[in-house]
């Protein structure tokens, strides 16, 4: 069996696997007296409001924005989830779109297995480390990490497009 379809078999098996934990916890959650939900246990679909929001993040997404931030700053923005649970929200509300994303570009641009394989065991490394740090922080030390992260971010993104600029006003 090629590998990338290896991958792909595994990564729905995952995924229904996900649906049917999610379906439980709506199903648990409607049993909850509304007076004794907390945010982290008040579990549902999606509002339409969250539709289109998760649909116009994960279409930046695929332009190589990113879908995490912008979908923090509507969040924040309409107050629609306290910010102590952001993360998994996030986590939760764009499994699924992001398991399409998966399948639609493995299948549409030719990837080296060593190439994707190296980055996926790079990527659950990362949030593995990163989640068992982060989750010991303080919420104020949660949002100065990451605004200094951001603004590393960015200036890495505009730095090229700062040198090829000086470089014209220089000649």
């Amino acid at each position: 069996m090629n590998p990338i379809t290896g991958l792909l078999a595994a990564l729905a098996a995952l995924n229904a696997g996900f649906v049917a934990i999610w379906g439980k916890a709506i199903l648990a959650a409607r049993n909850v007296a509304p007076a004794k939900r907390t945010p982290s246990t008040d579990a549902r679909l999606p509002t339409a409001e969250q539709l289109i929001v998760g649909f116009v993040t994960n279409f930046f997404d695929t332009l190589g924005i990113g879908s995490y931030a912008p979908t923090t700053s509507w969040f924040k923005l309409r107050k629609m989830v306290n910010d102590r649970i952001i993360p998994g929200t996030l986590t939760i509300g764009h499994n699924l779109s992001t398991t399409l994303q998966t399948f639609l570009f493995v299948a549409a641009v030719p990837v080296d297995v060593t190439t994707l394989f190296s980055m996926i065991g790079a990527a659950i490394a990362g949030a593995w480390m990163g989640a068992g740090v982060v989750a010991k922080w303080p919420k104020r030390k949660i949002q100065i990490g990451l605004g200094t992260a951001l603004l590393v971010f960015a200036v890495v993104i505009f730095f090229p497009a700062i040198q090829i600029l000086l470089v014209r006003s220089c000649k």
